[in-house]
């Protein structure tokens, strides 16, 4: 049986099963509830096969417009080593697009920039 999306109650993020397994919102420490088809416009992952650092805040490096735009700029940060973890809000619109906030720990801010930066 296939797993199921879950989201927290708390802030509304949205964990694919293969992103993160736990039974709390890495987060808020909240437990995680099944998601309905209407949780959310996009999903908020963490990176696939990447651990986040032990003690690690995240970083908001950048903001992007649309889905597609954040999810190629999570897989170059990745293929770099660096963690990912989206975020983003219906009520914050750039255009006809809905802006993604992009994190990275804090200890990997820097060089996630300069990377954004070569591209």
């Amino acid at each position: 049986m296939a797993q199921k999306d879950k989201t927290c109650p708390s802030c509304g993020r949205i964990y694919e099963p293969l992103d993160w397994d736990g039974a709390d919102c890495p987060f808020c420490e909240v437990k995680l509830e099944e998601a309905t088809a209407n949780s959310g416009l996009i999903s908020n992952i963490i990176s696939t096969g990447l651990e986040w650092p032990n003690g690690q805040k995240r970083k908001m490096i950048t903001r992007i417009g649309g889905n597609m735009n954040a999810q190629l700029l999570k897989a170059q940060l990745e293929s770099s080593g660096i963690p990912v973890y989206l975020e983003s809000e219906a009520t914050v619109l750039l255009g006809d697009m809905q802006e993604v906030h992009i994190y990275v720990p804090e200890n990997m801010a820097q060089e996630a920039i300069a990377i954004i930066g070569s591209v």
